[in-house]
């Protein structure tokens, strides 16, 4: 049996934080979102998305869902280099209630409209 090279698994962002799950509490809270740590074409799609509910391309919805299957296969050469940075600045930087599950992602779609 050949062993498995653990050493080659890349280290992910740990899952979702309950403690993040929560609304904002204010304008300023939810616009306090620093979006400079996103690859340039993608800001304005997670901006959108996250201020206004607006659905972005389909590299970020499946980021959004907690995807990464579909993510890596719709991702362009720039994204799929940095997909483990996108994740970990959703996980850091997004409100934990508009991403991480399908289910979310609908919800948050729902009341930000």
């Amino acid at each position: 049996m050949i062993p498995f090279p653990h050493s080659s698994i890349p280290d992910l962002p740990p899952g979702p934080d309950p403690a993040r799950e929560r609304e904002p509490e204010s304008k300023e809270e939810e616009d306090a979102v620093d979006y400079s740590g996103l690859p340039d074409g993608l800001r304005d799609g997670a901006r959108r998305w996250i201020e206004d509910g607006l659905i972005p391309g389909e590299f970020l919805q499946a980021v959004i869902r907690n995807d990464l299957l579909a993510a890596t296969n719709m991702a362009d050469p720039e994204n799929f280099e940095n997909l483990g940075s996108i994740v970990q600045w959703w996980w850091l930087e997004a409100p934990g209630l508009c991403w991480g599950s399908r289910e979310k992602a609908k919800a948050w779609q729902a009341v930000s409209r």
